[in-house]
């Protein structure tokens, strides 16, 4: 399977926009696309779980929601998030 770069596995926390305030695709939503290939190991209607491209430990992947909603850092979470974050919890 095609793998991802490490250095693109930031891309979630760091979501750029256009001048017009969409969001650009980020490398997570070609993975949640089938764009990009990837090492699934979980998938259900909340999130998507993947292996690491770079492990840093023996067992080491990558959670991602489905929807985000605005959710590009934890520390940006909010009231509305509560389904998400919990989602990613129960995968």
């Amino acid at each position: 399977m095609t793998r991802v770069t490490s250095r693109c596995q930031t891309a979630l926390l760091s979501t750029s926009t256009d001048g017009e305030g969409a969001e650009e695709a980020t490398i997570f939503d070609k993975i949640l696309s089938g764009e990009i290939p990837a090492n699934v190991i979980h998938d259900d209607e909340h999130c998507l779980a993947f292996m690491d491209v770079a492990p840093q430990a023996p067992t080491h992947f990558l959670v991602i929601p489905k929807v985000r909603d605005g959710l590009t850092q934890l520390c940006k979470a909010e009231e509305r998030h509560k389904e998400i974050l919990g989602g990613l919890v129960d995968c």
